[in-house]
Parts: structure tokens; sequence; C-alpha cells
């Protein structure tokens, strides 16, 4: 079955997510988007996020994610998905599975 646009936006952040692209991330997001990645606080506004979202990946690089699961409604995507990165440190690579909820305002 083909993916909805929606579900293809999506593919595509997390694809820019793993190259660390901040510019394109940012094309993904209202002007006075929120995002908050847990444990930091929230980011309001693109020059907020660019700030956020330049400190998480520059501390969680390299990474690598996969989606086990994704379904959507054709505006609402949800996701499994597992990112896999090296938290400030060459140690030993962390596991994060987690499950997401987008939703697109297109189409």
């Amino acid at each position: 079955m083909a993916m909805t646009e929606a579900e293809q936006i999506v593919t595509r952040f997390v694809a820019a997510w793993e190259r660390a692209d901040v510019e394109e991330l940012l094309d993904y997001f209202a002007d006075d988007a929120v995002w908050h990645p847990m444990p930091m606080k929230p980011a309001v506004g693109k020059r907020a996020l660019r700030e956020a979202m330049s400190t998480w990946l520059g501390a969680t690089a390299p990474r690598t994610s996969e989606i086990h699961l994704q379904v959507s409604d054709g505006k609402t995507v949800m996701h499994e998905r597992s990112d896999r990165y090296l938290p400030g440190s060459p140690a030993t690579w962390q596991a994060l599975r987690s499950a997401r909820c987008s939703r697109s305002t297109t189409g």
C-alpha cells in the first residue's frame, strides 16, 4: 500500500533527523511551534527550536532511526521507532524506543 502524503512527510522528517539537517527539520515546523524533548525545557519558536535541535543532535551523533510500525488516517501519523545514538561519548550505543504522533496540516 502506498504511503499517504502525511506518512511521506514524517518519513522525510526522520531521514533529516538521522542526517542532523536542522534547517530541513525546521521547515517541518510552524513559526510558533513548540518542541519538548524530555528532559530538556520546551523550545518555542523556530529560533529556539534551531538552538535546541542543534544542541540535541550535536550531543547524540552519530544516530540512526528505525521505524517499526507506522499508521495514518491521512492527516495524523503514528509510529513506533527506535533511535540509536551515542549520547555525548563514543563509549556505547544507546537505544531509545518510542511511539510518536504527528499531525500534518497539508491536504
